[in-house]
C-alpha cells in the first residue's frame, strides 16, 4: 500500500481490499481522528465488452484517428466512436508518440490545428 501526501492532504494510493471488520475498524479510527470527515460508499464501474464476436474488429476511419488526437478524452472518444475503453486506451498509445514525433520533425511544436492531424493522417496512410 502507498500513502501519499502533499499540502497538508493524504490520499491512498490504491484501494486496500479489507474484510468488514477491517472496514468498520478503519472508518472508526477515522471518525475519531477526522470528525469532519464524511464517508461514502462508491459503486465501481463494470467493464463493458461489446457484442462483437472474438477477432472481429473495426478498422479505425480517417475521421476517428482525427477525433483521438483532437479531441483526447476517453469519454468524449467513447461517445462519438462508439469504441470501447480499452480499443481507444491500446489506439492512443500507438498513435500519440508517432503523431507528436511527427509533429516535432514538422516544426509543430505550438498549437495543431485540425488541417496539421489531417496532413498527418494522410502521411501515414500512405506508409
Amino acid at each position: 500500500m502507498r500513502i501519499l501526501y502533499k499540502e497538508g492532504k493524504i490520499d491512498l494510493g490504491s484501494p486496500i481490499f479489507v474484510s468488514d471488520e477491517q472496514r468498520e475498524k478503519i472508518i472508526e479510527y477515522f471518525k475519531t481522528n477526522f470528525p469532519s470527515m464524511g464517508i461514502m460508499d462508491i459503486k465501481e464501474d463494470g467493464k463493458v465488452f461489446t457484442k462483437k464476436k472474438r477477432g472481429e474488429m473495426r478498422k479505425w476511419t480517417d475521421e476517428e484517428f482525427i477525433d483521438l488526437i483532437r479531441v483526447g478524452d476517453i469519454e468524449k472518444i467513447k461517445e462519438i466512436t462508439g469504441r470501447s475503453d480499452m480499443s481507444i486506451k491500446m489506439k492512443l498509445g500507438e498513435l500519440m508518440p508517432e503523431f507528436l514525433s511527427w509533429a516535432k520533425r514538422n516544426g509543430y511544436n505550438s498549437y495543431i490545428d485540425e488541417d496539421k492531424i489531417k496532413e498527418f493522417i494522410e502521411q501515414r496512410v500512405k506508409k
